[in-house]
């Protein structure tokens, strides 16, 4: 903080540039475009796709899931674009099945959520993109630190957040664009900053201020030196809540390539099983209770099974970096009684 102060230097100076480089390399992408938050990058990087197809007009469809965070949908919507909900399946990351059946030309992109640090099935959703030539944004706002090898001349954008409760978080407000594509690295980076070119005199396009700035940018280097050591205490957690809780919890598999963002199970009545660990001083947290189908009156008659099935049963377990046995333990242990 007292460097990036006493550099007098606080917008898109050299902390950006070098966390851009960092995180992208860490990611296994060619370029980092900082922005200041992960919902602008959404937005960016659709606003970046309907430039290229030069789609004029406000009302392009985009295919995404609605169980994730409002944030994916307000991100859409921002770009001029209306949602199009496909379903997920039962790990709640966007069913390919669905999507397939949903698919047709008139679609501008795909934004599948790397929902809780799970990374979805982008191979199979290339190959139904690929029949159309439909761009890929991936909504990857909490999949930092999970293993995505995911590469297609379709993926134009991985977007993270740097939010403070995500595995690599900011002391504020934060987000990037990664991408293998030069163009759009060049496009974005006028996006960000008011539509200008490299100059700063000339207007190219109709972008919008959004800048992830110096201060944040010198706090993220530091913490991204310890990502991989927080990521695999929070695998090796994950591995224990896997091996202790009741079979009828787990609603996912475990792996070693995730960053375990969050830890879900699924109950069925899960308003009286968070009522239960309240009392024992045990917090949960429901992400996400609402979907999105049911807050977007032009959706409400959608009918998404699995979707509302997940949102109504899934609940968020601690888990934390150095979180104790002894904790995980007594954790699954009045969740497994809920199962008796």
């Amino acid at each position: 903080m007292e460097r990036v102060l006493e550099s007098d230097h606080y917008i898109l100076g050299k902390e950006v540039d070098a966390l851009e480089k960092e995180v992208a390399e860490f990611a296994g992408m060619s370029y980092g475009i900082g922005v200041a938050n992960g919902t602008d990058a959404i937005t960016l990087a659709l606003l970046y796709i309907r430039y290229n197809r030069s789609v004029h007009k406000d009302g392009a469809l985009v295919a995404t899931v609605a169980n994730s965070a409002p944030a994916t949908v307000v991100a859409i919507r921002r770009a001029g674009c209306i949602p199009v909900f496909v379903d997920v399946l039962s790990n709640g990351l966007m069913d390919p099945a669905d999507l397939k059946r949903k698919m047709h030309g008139k679609i501008m992109a795909v934004v599948p959520v790397h929902l809780y640090g799970q990374i979805a099935d982008m191979w199979e959703i290339d190959e139904i993109c690929k029949q159309y030539d439909t761009p890929i944004v991936e909504d990857a706002a909490q999949a930092l630190g999970s293993l995505n090898e995911f590469k297609s001349d379709r993926l134009k954008a991985r977007c993270v957040s740097f939010y403070p409760t995500k595995n690599l978080g900011a002391i504020g407000d934060g987000g990037m664009i990664l991408t293998d594509n030069k163009f759009v690295d060049t496009i974005v980076r006028s996006l960000r900053n008011y539509g200008m070119d490299g100059t700063g005199n000339v207007l190219l396009h109709r972008g919008f201020n959004s800048r992830l700035d110096e201060l944040q940018a010198a706090i993220l280097r530091e913490r991204l030196k310890d990502l991989l050591m927080y990521s695999y205490q929070r695998q090796t957690i994950a591995a224990k809540y896997f091996q202790m809780l009741h079979p009828m919890a787990v609603h996912r598999t475990f792996s070693n390539q995730e960053n375990y963002h969050l830890f879900t199970i699924k109950h069925p009545n899960r308003r009286h099983l968070q009522d239960v660990l309240k009392g024992k001083k045990i917090e949960t947290k429901v992400h996400y209770p609402v979907p999105a189908h049911k807050y977007t009156t032009e959706h409400m008659y959608v009918t998404l099974p699995e979707t509302e099935r997940h949102c109504a049963e899934v609940l968020s377990l601690p888990l934390w970096p150095g979180m104790e046995t002894a904790d995980i333990v007594r954790v699954c242990k009045v969740v497994n009684e809920s199962y008796a």
